[in-house]
């Protein structure tokens, strides 16, 4: 198997992956040949997004597990008994 950045399909360069025996004909494409513009934008900002979300998620639960490991430290005693 080889990685070629520039194969040709139907007069596009696409990215993929090729076996290295020509008699295979395996060939699996990075990405879809003639995807709108439009649609990849649209791919391109719900990764982002889902990227950002995931960031949050984790922030929230580091700021609440902090929160828990804190209040579950051992308190001082009252000396006055």
């Amino acid at each position: 198997m080889e990685f070629n950045e520039r194969y040709r399909v139907d007069g596009q360069t696409i990215p993929a992956w090729l076996c290295d025996n020509a008699q295979c004909g395996y060939r699996e494409l990075v990405r879809v040949p003639m995807t709108p513009a439009a649609q990849s934008r649209r791919r391109a900002r719900e990764i982002r997004a889902n990227a950002r979300r995931l960031a949050m998620r984790v922030r929230a639960t580091t700021d609440r597990s902090k929160k828990l490991l804190e209040s579950a430290r051992p308190r001082p005693k009252n000396k006055t008994r």
